[in-house]
């Protein structure tokens, strides 16, 4: 019996709120413990839950084909002639997300590129112009094809945060394997980029 990578993310960030609370507990039952620590140990557990919720509302997500993306020849289409052959990997961010964030995303996007292959991913980003994000991608070395389009257009619940974040879709527009690559829990990537791979190849069957 397979176990989507959907399940796994979550039950990897329900291990890691679990592990989190243990140590927060640990660490107010300590004498003279550092309250630094100990607050932010209740921040990791926040954020750890927000990423749990913030998946489980977007999974499954159906986004507006006749969505207007850009090209980087300035040419425009419809989201849904992207997605009509085979699945794609996809990244959607903002200009106005953390820089941090999008450079980190960037990195675990490229990691990814060597598994699924170069061409089988796709950038969605929002730019005032599309000259601003031209510059971001030469100045990032980024060679995956960049569309840009309106922010909180795709119709997933996650447009309505501001961070970077993934999925896996095709013909359907459905969106699968959400996900949101997190800087502050390294382990959290690695199980990622083992899982996302292997459920790619799944879906290109």
């Amino acid at each position: 019996m397979k176990i989507s990578s959907s399940i796994l993310i979550k039950s990897a960030l329900v291990v890691f709120v679990v592990l989190n609370v243990a140590l927060v507990v640990k660490l107010k039952g300590s004498a003279g413990s550092d309250d630094e620590l100990v607050k932010a140990g209740e921040m990791r557990v926040t954020m750890l839950l927000n990423n749990i919720y913030f998946q489980e509302e977007s999974e499954g997500a159906l986004m507006d084909g006749l969505l207007q993306i850009e090209s980087e020849a300035g040419e425009s289409s419809r989201l849904a002639a992207l997605t009509s052959g085979k699945p794609l990997l996809f990244l959607r961010y903002s200009s106005l997300n953390c820089n941090l964030c999008v450079d980190h995303s960037l990195n675990y996007l490229k990691s990814l590129a060597d598994s699924i292959g170069h061409e089988n991913i796709v950038i969605l980003a929002s730019y005032n112009t599309m000259r601003e994000l031209a510059l971001f991608k030469r100045v990032n070395q980024i060679r995956f094809p960049v569309y840009r389009i309106a922010d909180n257009s795709l119709g997933i619940p996650a447009e309505k945060y501001s961070f970077p974040y993934l999925f896996i879709t095709n013909k359907s527009l459905t969106v699968t394997n959400f996900h949101i690559p997190d800087k502050d829990v390294p382990q959290l990537d690695k199980i990622l980029l083992s899982v996302i791979p292997g459920r790619f190849r799944e879906l290109t069957k």
